[in-house]
């Protein structure tokens, strides 16, 4: 044991200690109340210099925050159940078909961006109205939002948003609601938990 202090002793003696803060190296900080000698801004005194590099943290993976389930028989929005919050990104995935049309014409399904059916394949507008699934626009015309993108035979769709601290609005925009409309599509909210 004795051997061991003498060493330890050894080696300290060599060393010098300013409780001032100075320091040898070209990077420490100046001399100055607070400073603690270590290379650096300091935040305060007796506070190390920098804060601590935090491990990378795992990503945050979304959750489900709300399911929508929106008519196609109607021009009244359905609302979020949660607001979504200013400065997140959400994503939004809007999924099935309904019928958007059914009388002596013929019978014509819908989704999200698109209606098909009769003489009519992949369609996104008639008369006047861009048929499909808009979010936070609820006047009825030729301009809907979102754009949902290209046509997809699965029917589904995802698009994000930034939040915008409200609820969100859904309504789907057709031409006529009273030409044999029937049943609805799906919208899922995901987001941060």
């Amino acid at each position: 044991m004795w051997g061991r202090l003498s060493v330890a002793g050894l080696l300290l003696a060599g060393c010098a200690f300013d409780p001032g803060g100075s320091s040898a190296g070209s990077d420490a900080d100046p001399s100055q109340p607070g400073a603690d000698a270590r290379p650096g801004a300091d935040s305060g005194p007796g506070a190390p210099d920098a804060t601590a590099v935090s491990p990378d943290a795992a990503p945050v993976e979304p959750v489900l925050l709300d399911t929508l389930t929106v008519s196609v028989t109607t021009n009244v929005p359905v609302q979020s159940s949660v607001v979504l919050a200013a400065g997140q990104t959400y994503r939004l995935v809007a999924s099935g078909t309904a019928v958007v049309r059914d009388d002596d014409l013929g019978r014509y399904m819908g989704d999200a961006d698109y209606w098909w059916g009769g003489i009519f394949d992949g369609q996104d507008s008639y008369n006047g109205v861009d048929y499909g699934l808009a979010i936070d626009d609820t006047h009825v015309d030729d301009s809907r939002s979102p754009d949902w993108g290209p046509f997809a035979d699965s029917h589904v769709y995802e698009t994000t948003m930034p939040g915008t601290g409200s609820v969100l609005s859904a309504v789907f925009f057709d031409s006529n609601y009273n030409n044999g409309n029937s049943g609805s599509l799906t919208l899922e909210i995901w987001g941060p938990p």
